[in-house]
């Protein structure tokens, strides 16, 4: 199952989507987490463009992809939401690491806003980000989509 749903994310990232001029990835390289904090879920909206591919969706994850809100017409608006079931399925800042792959019609009309909740078991954190705190990198097919690393780690702090 996993290998068809592989096939399926690689077939999209290099499919050609007529509504876009240029295929960017997008990251957050300096997404710090505080001691055992881990990510449990985001919230993302954007307007020009579309998301084409998520390279990595961790196990146990639900995600929520809207790539054309018809409420938001003709502004090329959408969301992306996901969220964990268990504490356990929690991941680290690596999921931010070419995260997803879009389509951008015009990239001064990309707009970009991102909540990411993190927690340390005990306390929830929200994490806002806007299009200027992302890093947009060209995509070109011979570019690799590669698994980031989603470990996390905790230590413990004597008292």
């Amino acid at each position: 199952m996993k290998k068809i749903l592989w096939l399926i994310i690689l077939f999209l990232a290099f499919h050609s989507y007529s509504f876009g001029k240029g295929m960017y990835k997008i990251s957050v390289n300096d997404l710090t987490l505080k001691n055992c904090e881990r990510i449990e879920k985001f919230k993302m909206k954007f307007k020009g463009g579309q998301i084409v591919s998520l390279p990595t969706i961790p196990e146990d994850w639900t995600f929520n992809l809207n790539n054309w809100d018809v409420a938001e017409q003709p502004n090329w608006t959408g969301n992306l939401t996901a969220h964990i079931h268990v504490g356990a399925d929690a991941v680290g800042a690596g999921l931010f690491r070419n995260y997803l792959l879009v389509s951008v019609g015009d990239l001064k009309g990309f707009e970009l806003n991102l909540e990411i909740y993190v927690t340390n078991g005990d306390v929830v954190r929200k994490i806002r980000l806007t299009r200027k705190d992302v890093l947009l990198s060209p995509f070109s097919e011979k570019d690799k989509l590669v698994r980031p690393d989603l470990s996390w780690s905790c230590k413990k702090v004597k008292k």
